[in-house]
């Protein structure tokens, strides 16, 4: 499901990039409206399936603080782009960061619920 987020991200910056008139703009938030559920909402379940029931809370607060100086700078360093380097630019870039972010998941991050081949019980 990030992984679609991801796409859904990269897509919505892809679709403002081409945008001609305000009406595409109906469809970039669609799809950005997806991603942000997507992102936002998946890590939370999938956070504590990576630890033991008493290190949850733990794993919750560091997964939290570690995101929050992101979160909170992305939107300063959109904003700074968008006028250093104009809107078109920065629509691209955002595109490449999704699409890099989608590979990543893909290749990187293992669903801790599910059991590698051969490992499973019957």
């Amino acid at each position: 499901m990030m992984v679609v987020g991801a796409l859904a991200a990269t897509l919505s910056a892809v679709v403002a990039w081409l945008a001609t008139s305000l009406e595409w703009f109906y469809p970039v938030f669609l799809l950005e409206a997806v991603a942000g559920v997507a992102i936002w909402t998946v890590p939370l379940a999938l956070t504590i399936s990576f630890a033991k029931e008493h290190e949850r809370p733990l794993y919750i607060g560091l997964s939290n603080t570690i995101t929050a100086p992101a979160t909170i700078l992305a939107p300063v360093f959109g904003g700074w782009l968008a006028d250093t380097i104009g809107f078109n630019a920065t629509f691209l870039i955002s595109a490449a960061c999704g699409l890099l972010m989608a590979i990543m998941l893909v290749l990187f991050v293992k669903d801790p619920v599910t059991p590698a081949i051969g490992t499973e019980t019957i």
